[in-house]
């Protein structure tokens, strides 16, 4: 009983140890830099800098093919290009349905140009570069799930007809963490929006 007393103490100061390794590693990667330009309960109207994204889209739900999309571009930056350089990962992964199909994007680190980044080997992946725009978003904990992104993503229509705006595009789930960050999860539901009855600078 002592020996395994003794086997659970140490397991759970290792995880514990762990996950603080995740959560501090986390925390030195590249996000997508914005403004939050105002509040409202749990919205925040932002505005995003411009930014260059690798996309990949696939059929089917966004949920449902998620693990293929991310390796897909997950070897994209980690050296499945033309040049097989290497390109550090960025926070958050985004995640859309466009009618049938599943959309997943990276941006890339601001350092690079587009004209600088190697050509991808894969077809499915592709380069954009996006200019500045207008967002609203709502935050919510711990691991996501479709039921919890739907919930949100309700929050955040509702906020958008109070406010009369109008959208531009679809609502964008925003997904911060490994899945094997146990601790200290953060998500979003994001929608661009196009016109907004929102002050903004």
């Amino acid at each position: 009983m002592k020996y395994l007393l003794i086997v659970v103490i140490v397991v759970a100061i290792i995880v514990i140890a762990v996950q603080i390794y995740f959560t501090i590693s986390m925390s030195k990667i590249e996000t997508h830099h914005y403004t939050v330009i105002s509040q409202k309960g749990n919205v925040e109207v932002r505005k995003y800098d411009p930014a260059i994204f690798i996309n990949y889209t696939e059929k089917g739900g966004m949920f449902q093919v998620q693990n293929n999309a991310f390796r897909n571009l997950a070897g994209y930056l980690f050296g499945s290009n033309a040049r097989e350089q290497k390109i550090a990962m960025t926070a958050p992964v985004q995640m859309e349905q466009k009618d049938n199909d599943a959309v997943m994007r990276f941006m890339i680190p601001s350092e690079y140009k587009l004209k600088d980044l190697p050509a991808p080997t894969n077809s499915k992946v592709l380069m954009t570069e996006e200019p500045a725009f207008y967002a609203a978003a709502i935050r919510y904990s711990g691991f996501n799930n479709e039921s919890k992104f739907q919930k949100h993503k309700k929050q955040l229509e509702e906020f958008i007809s109070n406010e009369k705006s109008e959208l531009d595009g679809a609502f964008i789930f925003l997904g911060y963490n490994p899945p094997f960050q146990w601790f200290g999860r953060k998500n979003e539901v994001l929608v661009k929006i196009e016109s907004i009855g929102i002050a903004v600078p």
